[in-house]
């Protein structure tokens, strides 16, 4: 699988409903957010990851774990009421967009690295590159194309973005499994560094 605002959408029209947030707007808001968050999650990251293994490059293959609506959720609710929105519904708000993201996220990212200096091993490491801003502006972008375009839908963007890209960038972990050819043979012992993405 891969991350993908449309299966994140489905996700979180789920999670609204679950907290009774069924407003004739809801299905285009919970599209907005997933894919504005999909699309600048994707071409923001990077991953880095501490290898180890025998020499000398090779390719790894793992996933994103860590994050958890548990964290999440107290975020993202004092990300809303730092911008003034504290309706009734907020704290229902946020347990839906964050149950929704850190389920598909967990279930659905792929990390790839290439990795210089271990061709057969482990690596572990963290996602980086996450810029809040440029995540608020993909929000507001799919927000606007759903025709929500109310006062707040500014601020409204700016905390979703802020919660989720400082819990990712906190408590996201990456661990990969590197393969590749050794060399020399017989294979010696290795350390490296993993560049790479999350799809």
């Amino acid at each position: 699988m891969a991350l993908d605002g449309g299966i994140l959408g489905t996700l979180m029209v789920s999670q609204f409903s679950a907290q009774t947030m069924v407003g004739i707007m809801m299905p285009s808001l919970c599209y907005a957010l997933s894919y504005g968050i999909v699309l600048s999650f994707l071409a923001m990251n990077t991953v880095e990851t501490a290898d180890v293994g025998v020499a000398v490059a090779g390719v790894g293959i793992g996933k994103m774990s860590g994050i958890n609506p548990g964290a999440l959720i107290p975020l993202m609710i004092a990300q809303f009421a730092g911008r003034g929105i504290n309706g009734l519904y907020m704290p229902n708000l946020s347990i839906a967009i964050s149950n929704a993201v850190c389920v598909h996220f967990l279930a659905d990212n792929v990390a790839t690295t290439a990795s210089v200096g271990v061709s057969i091993g482990t690596g572990v490491g963290k996602v980086g590159s996450l810029i809040p801003t440029t995540m608020t502006a993909a929000i507001i972008a799919q927000m606007e194309i759903e025709g929500i375009l109310g006062l707040m839908h500014p601020l409204f963007a700016d905390a979703v973005a802020n919660a989720v890209c400082i819990h990712i960038l906190s408590m996201g972990i990456v661990n990969v499994v590197i393969v590749g050819a050794p060399t020399p043979i017989p294979p010696i012992p290795s350390v490296g560094l993993g560049i790479g993405k999350i799809t």
